[in-house]
């Protein structure tokens, strides 16, 4: 049986702004800390090969492990997040991250870390859905919308973070140091996460305010056609096309800053370290594309899957620049592939946060969060082998035109969903 959040609550929300400012804060040190717990593999890797003798061609199957693991898992966790206790699914997800990370510091078998790490992506996807699920449960509309946006801030700050601990660690004992520090952070995250999210839902009960909102969802929980009518929703959703601009957005995004290095590498004659340091900078950037897509749908147009159309096509004038202009200048290429991977992470804030937020009166955020993410990581997974191949068949020319048709496809893709999803809405406000 389900045990929805709300129904330990009441249905009630927080409403004092030290609770809602504590809960952010709960659930972006969270959500941050499994950045610590995932690129510390990367920023391993060079030291991992260099002191265990390890092959790339094996610590990149290790890593793909992860990838694979987390995406199927979003599809089984999305679902779980409700229909079991979201806070405790996201703990689970934290405390069993900081195992696989402790006893992958004690690894030296390939087969053994290709494992703990597939293991690893799998509890991982654990944590984003049940969170989202929680903080629909948690806080009004408003609030809920305001948080899972701002959330967006522990991927660049999260990044960095992870490089900088594993740099430390290495340069204090060795990689294995880098696993066993990222394992005492997730540990002691999720000792706080299951804590404080404990004591806040006992606020909400306690002194929280119930939004009109949630006692029509509420009644709406006991309508026996309730089932059939989240099956017919759902598919007037639009969800078809919406899935569609999810996978190409992933591949678009993910190829790009895989790839962005070795494209500055190849194309301008830079030494690797100088194209690596020259893209740090697009994660920062990139926090830009989250804001001005919550602006333009919050202030203009009222369609995240409209919205999510104007930064396709956003993403198409700044590949076709880059076309006819980015190999006369580095500079230039660098901010064109910024405007494209700042488009698409306002995208993803729009299509894997604010889409499944809509589906609360239907009790289906987490698993709507889990379903598009799984596509999304879908798209990263054909990106990752699928730029490669191109580029060293066809080469770079071919991979710009490619990602200029896929953003075509994704323009056309959102436009089709944006009647539906209008529609669908505008059903659920009344």
């Amino acid at each position: 049986m389900a045990q929805h959040t709300t129904a330990m609550t009441g249905g009630k929300k927080l409403d004092d702004k030290a609770g809602i400012l504590l809960f952010f804060g709960i659930c972006w040190l969270t959500y941050f800390g499994t950045y610590l717990g995932r690129l510390n593999f990367s920023a391993a890797m060079a030291e991992m090969i260099a002191a265990e003798g390890m092959s790339k061609a094996q610590l990149g199957m290790v890593g793909s492990g992860f990838f694979f693991g987390y995406g199927i898992g979003q599809l089984i966790n999305g679902w779980l997040g409700d229909r079991l206790n979201a806070r405790r699914l996201v703990f689970f997800g934290i405390f069993t991250s900081s195992l696989m990370n402790l006893l992958m510091g004690f690894a030296s078998s390939y087969h053994f870390m290709l494992l703990l790490w597939s293991i690893n992506g799998i509890v991982q996807s654990s944590v984003w859905s049940p969170m989202l699920r929680l903080c629909s449960d948690l806080l009004t509309k408003a609030q809920c919308t305001k948080t899972c946006v701002n959330l967006a801030t522990t991927v660049p700050i999260g990044t960095l973070a992870a490089y900088l601990l594993a740099t430390l660690a290495i340069a204090a004992s060795g990689w294995r140091m880098v696993f066993y520090s990222s394992g005492a952070c997730l540990f002691f995250i999720s000792a706080l996460w299951l804590l404080g999210t404990g004591r806040l839902e006992k606020r909400a009960q306690r002194i929280g305010v119930l939004e009109e909102e949630a006692q029509l969802d509420a009644q709406a929980q006991h309508n026996p056609t309730r089932a059939i009518t989240c099956k017919v929703m759902l598919l007037a959703s639009g969800i078809v096309w919406i899935g569609c601009a999810a996978l190409l957005h992933g591949i678009v995004k993910d190829s790009v800053t895989t790839w962005a290095p070795t494209y500055l590498t190849e194309l301008f004659g830079t030494d690797a370290i100088t194209s690596i340091l020259l893209t740090m900078v697009l994660p920062v950037v990139n926090l830009a594309g989250v804001y001005a897509a919550s602006f333009v749908n919050r202030r203009f147009v009222h369609n995240e899957m409209a919205t999510s159309a104007v930064f396709f096509a956003v993403t198409l004038l700044a590949l076709g620049a880059l076309i006819l202009f980015g190999r006369n200048s580095i500079g230039l290429s660098i901010a064109l592939l910024a405007v494209v991977t700042s488009a698409m992470l306002g995208i993803n804030t729009l299509i894997v946060t604010l889409v499944p937020l809509r589906f609360q009166k239907l009790g289906k955020v987490s698993t709507m969060t889990g379903g598009l993410n799984c596509l999304t990581y879908l798209g990263s997974t054909i990106s990752s082998y699928g730029v490669g191949l191109i580029a060293q068949q066809q080469g770079w020319s071919i991979v710009q035109l490619c990602w200029l048709g896929l953003a075509l496809m994704g323009i056309v893709s959102c436009i089709f969903a944006a009647y539906l999803w209008q529609r669908f809405c505008r059903r659920l406000d009344t």
